[in-house]
């Protein structure tokens, strides 16, 4: 027979680890998501020479996809003024051919820098 003492910490420690195990399981999702990157979330909008554009804060990665490209976006290195300014800008296609093709580094890959951002930031947190 279990004394009232012993039903009590069984019941703490099955607390503890159903916690434990919620904290596992988030820290592998950010661990999978800074060795995975998820791809940047694109979003249409309306302009005659972009189709779609997205910004994944972490990353930095800024990814446009033209009409005259489709399924084939450009990604960039961007900082979060950049993408801000051209998603508000009165024309997209004109600010981005002025202030980011040809100025704004291009990017092809994740650094250990981004993958760092990745798994401090919070699951689901990733865009502006």
């Amino acid at each position: 027979m279990m004394s009232a003492f012993g039903i009590e910490h069984g019941v703490e420690l099955a607390k503890r680890d159903t916690g434990d195990r919620v904290r596992r399981h988030a820290l592998h999702a950010r661990a999978k998501a800074a060795l995975h990157p998820p791809p940047v979330r694109l979003a249409p909008v309306d302009s005659s020479a972009i189709a779609a554009l997205g910004y994944q804060r972490p990353t930095r990665r800024l990814s446009i996809e033209m009409r005259s490209r489709p399924g084939a976006p450009y990604t960039y290195k961007a900082t979060p003024k950049q993408a801000t300014q051209l998603r508000d800008s009165p024309s997209l296609g004109s600010h981005y051919s002025h202030e980011i093709r040809g100025k704004v580094p291009r990017k092809t890959r994740v650094t250990l820098a981004d993958r760092a951002r990745l798994f401090a930031a919070p699951p689901g947190k990733d865009s502006s």
